[in-house]
C-alpha cells in the first residue's frame, strides 16, 4: 500500500488511508438521518439490482440490527 502511496504522490494526488468502520461511522453522523435514511434506500435498491440471494439480504438485515 505505501508503494501505492508514494506512486499516486508523485503524481500530486494526496491519499489519506482510514479504516471504513471509522470513515463510515464519521460520514453516517454528518449526513443525519435522513441522508442515512437515503444510504439505506441506495444499499437495497443495489441489492435488489444485483439479484443477490436471499442470504446476502439476510446476512445485511443481520449487520443493521448490531448498529
Amino acid at each position: 500500500m505505501s508503494k501505492r502511496i508514494d506512486r499516486e504522490f508523485k503524481h500530486g494526488m494526496n491519499v489519506y488511508l482510514l479504516e471504513s468502520d471509522s470513515f463510515l461511522a464519521l460520514v453516517l453522523a454528518l449526513i443525519g438521518e435522513a441522508g442515512r435514511q437515503h444510504y439505506l434506500k441506495s444499499i437495497e435498491e443495489g441489492m435488489v439490482m444485483m439479484n443477490l440471494p436471499f442470504e446476502s439480504k439476510r446476512d445485511w438485515a443481520k449487520l443493521l440490527e448490531e448498529v
